[in-house]
């Protein structure tokens, strides 16, 4: 979970860098992000 943690605040600084700064908003990048995690979590065949 703290790892997740970590992984989440680089993503924030990736976005950060992005020119377009109206793209960067945090909901918009749980629905990008949590969907990768928990592709993991479901079993083989509902990927």
């Amino acid at each position: 979970m703290i790892s997740d943690l970590q992984a989440l605040e680089i993503n924030e600084t990736n976005f950060e860098d992005f020119e377009d700064q109206d793209y960067y908003k945090p909901f918009e990048q749980l629905m990008f992000v949590l969907p990768i995690k928990s592709q993991g979590l479901l079993p083989v065949a509902y990927q």
